[in-house]
């Protein structure tokens, strides 16, 4: 009726919610509890739109790349809209400046929980940062002393000093995240990585550094490598190859 040309077909199942249910609690709690979280759907007729939820380790196949959601058939031959849901990913921003103002702002947009760590009241304030769930006002090294990092963040380093992106590097370098990135040229990346492997950190874990930081698109201003920088994110989680 509107007149489009994309082609193809859609079914749409319109399920109520109860109060009853007992699957949002269920996802609620297994989410703080970080657990891997699946909601099923029953598509079968006898039990259309019963809905279950459980930990269980899906393979769901697919040209689209990190795909949430797939409609299967059970071990038991059972059709069922299979669904993983995920809690809401960190953008973790070391610094608080030019670029990372932007870049709060588009991964906001795009659902990320964005936390910038800068000890500069006047740079980390509500007003540039009006968006963070979290700002921290405290010294690098007092921050990264206790940090606890989670497997979907991703780690921005973007400070003030070369000092600053040094530090904060070799304390996160290890670490298990979706991503990690260093603002920088590439001679101070070349450097930075000879620092790194002096002091012991692997070939294959300084291959995880995202630097310099962001997909080449011929980037100038902040909010122009801000976009560089949260396409690339998106990019390696969405599972595309593709680099700066």
């Amino acid at each position: 009726e509107l007149g489009m040309c994309c082609g193809g077909r859609m079914k749409v199942l319109i399920t109520p919610i109860g109060t009853k249910d007992t699957w949002l609690s269920l996802v609620s709690e297994m989410l703080v509890q970080d657990n891997q979280v699946w909601l099923t759907t029953s598509l079968e007729s006898d039990d259309l739109g019963v809905r279950n939820v459980g930990e269980g380790n899906y393979r769901l196949s697919g040209r689209r790349r990190y795909v949430g959601s797939a409609v299967i058939s059970g071990d038991d031959g059972r059709r069922m809209l299979v669904e993983r849901i995920n809690k809401t990913s960190r953008l973790v921003l070391f610094g608080a400046g030019h670029v990372a103002q932007p870049t709060a702002h588009l991964a906001h947009m795009l659902g990320y929980q964005v936390v910038v760590i800068d000890d500069r009241p006047e740079w980390n304030s509500e007003a540039r940062f009006p968006e963070a769930s979290q700002r921290i006002l405290e010294p690098y090294e007092d921050v990264l002393f206790d940090f606890e990092s989670r497997p979907d963040d991703a780690l921005l380093i973007v400070t003030r000093g070369h000092d600053f992106d040094q530090l904060i590097l070799e304390s996160v370098i290890g670490l298990d995240v979706a991503y990690l990135g260093m603002i920088g040229s590439e001679t101070k990346v070349k450097k930075a990585v000879k620092r790194l492997q002096a002091r012991g950190v692997n070939q294959e874990q300084t291959l995880h550094l995202h630097a310099p930081i962001g997909l080449s698109i011929g980037a100038l201003t902040p909010e122009e490598i801000a976009v560089s920088i949260v396409a690339e994110i998106v990019a390696v989680k969405r599972g595309e190859e593709m680099r700066s």
